[in-house]
């Protein structure tokens, strides 16, 4: 870190052209027949990213971070913060009637940050 700039984390999810992830609401939860109440439906995916490396598809629902519960957006962009370039985070999912846990290895942000396209 020459620059003397913050490393910060890549995930990969938190807005693709311009479509943001969004809360889980109860009109979301019977629209998409969830078994959960609480979580991130997953809007959209940054190809190539992290994310989509370890298998997270936009429809899903993540839940937890690291065994910490994700109930909002901003929980989600709160716990991805907090994570570290380069380690791995379990995330549970859930897609559909199914639960998943994937490993997601957390890129680094270049910088600049943005990394809607």
């Amino acid at each position: 870190m020459a620059s003397g700039a913050p490393t910060r984390a890549l995930f990969g999810t938190d807005g693709v052209r311009g479509v943001a992830n969004r809360d889980l609401t109860p009109e979301l939860v019977e629209s998409f027949h969830l078994p959960v109440t609480q979580g991130v439906l997953i809007a959209g995916v940054l190809q190539d990213g992290p994310a989509s490396a370890a298998g997270l598809r936009p429809g899903d629902v993540v839940t937890r971070i690291d065994g910490k519960p994700v109930a909002s957006t901003a929980a989600l962009l709160k716990a991805v913060a907090a994570l570290k370039p380069q380690t791995r985070a379990n995330v549970a999912v859930q897609r559909g009637d199914k639960a998943l846990e994937l490993a997601i290895t957390i890129g680094q942000r270049p910088p600049g940050g943005n990394q809607a396209r």
